[in-house]
C-alpha cells in the first residue's frame, strides 16, 4: 500500500484545494496487519507508511507487546498531514512528501524517481 492511497479526505491547503490530501492538521486512523513474522513498527513505518508517522506513534496506539508481533494481527497505525510552508509554495513546492532513503540510493535515482531537479543549495 502506498503513502498515496492513504491520502484520501479534501485539502485546506490553498495551493491543492483540489488535490485530494489529508487536511493539514488532521490524524487519520489507519489499520495495518502484520505479514510476515518479524515486523516490527519500525518496519511497518518505514516500509509500508513511508515514515508518515513513527514507530512511537503505533506503541502507544496499540496494546501489544512491541517483541510479540505475530502474523495476522492488526494494528492501529496513527498518521498526520501538514500542508506545504508558504516559503515551499512560492517555490513551487505542491506536496509535501517523505522519502526514506535506502542504501544504494543516489541522487539521480530519486530525483528520477519523482520527476525532480536536484539543486544544491549555496550560502549567499
Amino acid at each position: 500500500m502506498s503513502a498515496c492511497s492513504l491520502l484520501t479526505l479534501s485539502s485546506s491547503c490553498p495551493s491543492i484545494a483540489h488535490t485530494p490530501v489529508l487536511i493539514l492538521g488532521t490524524k487519520h486512523n489507519a489499520s495495518y496487519t502484520i505479514k510476515v513474522q518479524g515486523e516490527t513498527y519500525l518496519s511497518v513505518v518505514n516500509d509500508t507508511y513511508q515514515a508518515l508517522t513513527t514507530y512511537r506513534a503505533i506503541e502507544a496506539n496499540n496494546p501489544y507487546d512491541f517483541r510479540n508481533l505475530v502474523v495476522n494481527l492488526r494494528l492501529n497505525v496513527p498518521l498526520w498531514c501538514a500542508c506545504p510552508t508558504l516559503n515551499q509554495t512560492a517555490a513551487g513546492f505542491k506536496y509535501p512528501l517523505t522519502y526514506i532513503i535506502k542504501q544504494g540510493d543516489s541522487y539521480s535515482y530519486i530525483t528520477d524517481a519523482f520527476f525532480a531537479q536536484f539543486r544544491v543549495k549555496t550560502s549567499p
